[in-house]
This record gives C-alpha cells, sequence and structure tokens, in this order.
C-alpha cells in the first residue's frame, strides 16, 4: 500500500490488530452507530506486535472504548429499546 499509495479501511473488533495495522483507529459509538473518536497511531513502520509503544497505545484506546461504553449507559438519549 505504501508504494501504491493507495488508502485501505480496515473493519475489526480487534484493538491489537486495528493498532498494528492503522495509521488511525476510529472508534464507534454504540447506538445510533457513529463515530466517537479517532485515534492516531504514531508507531513508525515497519512495526512489531511485541512493540511497547503498541500495548500502550491498545490500553489507552481500549480505555477510550470503555469511557463511551459509560457514558453511553449514562445517557438515555444513546440507548434504544428493542421491540
Amino acid at each position: 500500500w505504501k508504494q501504491e499509495e493507495k488508502t485501505i479501511l480496515f473493519v475489526t473488533h480487534d484493538l491489537n490488530e486495528a493498532v498494528f495495522l492503522s495509521d488511525y483507529v476510529y472508534i464507534m459509538a454504540a447506538s445510533p452507530g457513529r463515530i466517537y473518536k479517532q485515534k492516531e497511531v504514531t508507531v513508525e513502520r515497519p512495526r512489531s506486535y511485541d512493540d511497547p509503544e503498541i500495548a500502550r497505545l491498545e490500553t489507552e484506546f481500549y480505555r477510550e472504548f470503555q469511557n463511551q461504553v459509560i457514558e453511553a449507559s449514562d445517557d438515555p438519549e444513546e440507548t434504544t429499546e428493542e421491540q
């Protein structure tokens, strides 16, 4: 992708995979589905799965996701009931 200068969109539920492969990670809100936050991955390429910075960013992004879940559960407008 670097030689071709193409943009690639990956959709994943695996934060480690997202941090390892991406330059930006978008965290989605639960309901309705929308972009909650954009986070930049600043680790230089080539990357290694055992890079401590990968682990640190994964933890940071997971906390952001947890915060979104907590905010959504505290806000009745953010949740919808199935009928």
